[in-house]
C-alpha cells in the first residue's frame, strides 16, 4: 500500500525537541489552508497538522526552522492513540521521511517578518474589541 504525504504550510510555533528511547525527536505543527464551496459560497478553512521529525534531521530543524516559516513536509501518515484520564483519543500525524523529509521554502528572515506582521495584526484585532464568534 502507498502511504505518502506532501504538505506545504507555515510553522505555527517554534519546534519542540525531545529524546525518546535514545533517539532525537523534533515536533512541529504546520498550518495548511484549504477552501471549499458551501451553498455556492467559498469557505476558507485552516488545518493544523502535527509533524514528527526523527534522528539526524532534528539537527537541521534546530539550526534552520523557525515559527512562521513556509516549509514542505514529505512523509507518511500515522495514527497515534493517547490515553488520558481513562479516555482514548486517536489522532493523525505526519512522520517526516528521514532524508529530505522537510524542505525550507522561505528564508528565515522572511519568516521572522511574517511572524511580526501576524502579531501586529492580532494586536490590532484585539484593540478593536470584537470577537469573531
Amino acid at each position: 500500500m502507498l502511504n505518502c504525504i506532501n504538505l506545504i504550510g507555515r510553522l505555527v510555533r517554534d519546534p519542540e525537541f525531545k529524546t525518546v528511547g535514545g533517539s532525537d525527536l523534533a515536533l512541529i505543527t504546520i498550518a495548511n489552508d484549504d477552501s471549499y464551496k458551501k451553498d455556492g459560497e467559498k469557505v476558507d478553512k485552516v488545518n493544523f497538522i502535527p509533524v514528527q521529525i526523527w534522528g539526524k534531521s532534528t539537527k537541521f530543524v534546530k539550526d534552520y526552522i523557525v515559527k512562521g516559516m513556509l516549509v514542505c513536509v514529505k512523509g507518511k501518515l500515522e495514527t497515534k492513540t493517547v490515553e488520558k484520564e481513562g479516555k482514548k483519543t486517536t489522532y493523525f500525524c505526519i512522520k517526516a521521511d528521514m532524508f529530505g523529509g522537510i524542505e525550507i521554502l522561505q528564508k528565515k528572515e522572511q519568516a521572522a517578518t511574517n511572524a511580526r506582521a501576524e502579531v501586529v495584526e492580532d494586536n490590532n484585532f484585539h484593540q478593536q474589541g470584537s470577537v469573531p464568534f
